[in-house]
Formats: C-alpha cells, structure tokens, sequence
C-alpha cells in the first residue's frame, strides 16, 4: 500500500499520512521525550524510543510501561536501509529510504508499505525518517481482524 505524508504542523512533529484508498494515519512525535503517538481509525498506539537520537545505529522502541516491542537498527554500511523487529508479532520488517526520490519502502513476508514524503520540506527533513518509518512499522502491529473492520 502506498502512503503520501505531509506535516499538519508547524512544530514539525506532527504528521499526516494519507493511503490511495483513503485511509488516514495521524502521527506525533515528541523529540524531547521520545515518544511517538499513533492513530489509525479507532487504534490507538504510544510508543517510546530509548534513546531520543534516533540517529544512533540500533536503538529500542518501548511501550508506556517501559516493556521493549520493538528494536530498530540500521545497516552498518547503508544508513538508510535496516531492519525493525517487533517483538510482539514476531515480524521482522526491512526498510529503505531513498532520500533522492523522497520515497520509503517497508517489507515484511511479502507485504509491502511504501510513503512517499516529497510534501515535507527539504531542509531537515532527514529529522523526519525515523518517525515516519516507525508509524508505518506500527501498522504492522495493528491486529488484521481490527484493519478489516475499521475498513468496512
């Protein structure tokens, strides 16, 4: 499914990601704190990082009661391709970001999300990678049986 992401502040932490069917996915993230907050339809989800740089190699994605449900790491040789590992599902979900056509990819046992962020201003909009790819990742946590009823 293809996403198109556009900020829908000014503080630029707020995000809007819209999908070709029409389905939206809201998304804060709190630099300070490190926290991301997600809602998808009638789902919610919260999520803190370890570390508030996420420009570290390998960092982990806790749940507000301090409980670790995700690791992100980065390729060591290729910064912008890695891997996220949600530890509730089991899935391991592969990411590329190429920066040149402003555009995301993630894979997982044969599904495939992509965004693309061309909306975001260029000027630090690297700041914005980490966030975007965890909202997309957390679809993935997202029961099916509750997609498919939010979609119907």
């Amino acid at each position: 499914m293809k996403w198109n992401v556009q900020l829908t502040t000014n503080d630029l932490s707020a995000f809007e990601f819209t999908s070709e069917d029409g389905k939206k996915l809201l998304s804060k993230y709190n630099r300070k704190q490190g926290s991301f907050r997600m809602k998808l339809n009638e789902n919610y989800g919260v999520f803190l990082a370890e570390t508030t740089q996420l420009s570290h190699r390998k960092f982990v994605i806790s749940n507000v009661y301090g409980s670790e449900i995700g690791v992100v790491t980065k390729n060591l040789w290729h910064e912008n391709t890695g891997n996220i590992l949600l530890t509730q599902s089991g899935k391991k979900l592969h990411y590329k970001i190429d920066t040149f056509s402003s555009f995301m990819e993630i894979n997982s046992e044969g599904s495939t999300q992509f965004c693309d962020f061309k909306n975001i201003p260029h000027p630090g909009r690297e700041l914005h990678y980490m966030p975007i790819l965890i909202a997309l990742a957390w679809l993935y946590s997202v029961p099916a049986k509750q997609k498919l009823e939010s979609v119907v």
